[in-house]
């Protein structure tokens, strides 16, 4: 499976996440720990931001694992996003 920028997916490795659904923005970043057959893949979220516009902010981490489609992934170095 393929991230957004067309390299392979590694489990372990960590990804980021970005969505934006009626002007509020979205970003999780986490571990990628399962891709299923239909190009999901599970992150284990070790950060969260939400926000309007510009205006982003830390927000509770989900306690479980969220799904994203693959294809919408992009790789993160976590040591710079903690």
């Amino acid at each position: 499976m393929k991230d957004a920028l067309g390299s392979e997916i590694i489990i372990g490795n960590y990804y980021g996440h970005s969505r934006c659904q009626n002007g509020l923005n979205t970003i999780h970043i986490g571990e990628a720990i399962r891709v299923t057959d239909n190009g999901t893949l599970r992150l284990k979220v070790v950060n969260t931001k939400r926000g309007a516009y510009l205006n982003v902010s830390d927000s509770l981490v989900p306690r479980k694992p969220v799904s994203v489609k693959a294809v919408l992934v992009f790789p993160v170095d976590v040591e710079e996003v903690r």
